[in-house]
């Protein structure tokens, strides 16, 4: 005998322990199909650690040069304006690293770091696409990202997931 999450009790039902005539029951083959239909697919998934220490070390010893090739401007004025940029930066190349796993390309196949931005419009931390990152989400039927980025006093984690239709 299976048991039907949305059958009510047995103390809920009639004397003879059956459903009302008219009630309802559904079938999880059903709802399966239904849930699909609606909820859109994951096609990309990505996640990084990034050492903040080995940021921060990068931005003393490269300084700009470092900067301006990884960053995009509104990246860099971000950052900089935080009480300790070095979090914020290692947040966002960690959050760039996903991307491109998510992406499924790395640092190659026409890729590069400044084609994946980190961008805050008042709320949560999104990503836009640019150049080779936007043709690789349209190439493989990307519809939306979502981001997470998080710290500890040593890491920056990011995760990004690439949704489909």
């Amino acid at each position: 005998m299976t048991c039907n999450p949305f059958e009510r009790p047995a103390h809920q039902r009639g004397a003879a322990g059956a459903l009302d005539p008219g009630e309802p029951v559904i079938d999880w083959r059903d709802l399966w199909s239904h849930w699909k239909t609606i909820m859109p697919n994951i096609i990309g998934l990505g996640l990084d650690a990034t050492d903040i220490d080995r940021i921060a070390n990068t931005i003393e010893r490269y300084g700009e040069r470092f900067l301006n090739r990884i960053f995009t401007e509104g990246e860099v004025a971000y950052c900089t304006a935080r009480r300790v940029p070095a979090i914020h930066f290692a947040g966002r190349f960690a959050a760039k690293e996903a991307a491109m796993k998510a992406l499924g390309t790395g640092h190659s196949q026409g890729v590069l770091w400044r084609d994946v931005e980190v961008v805050r419009r008042g709320g949560p931390p999104q990503l836009q696409l640019h150049g080779g990152a936007g043709r690789r989400f349209a190439a493989i039927g990307g519809r939306s990202t979502l981001l997470t980025i998080t710290h500890s006093d040593d890491l920056a984690l990011a995760q990004v997931l690439i949704m489909g239709s």
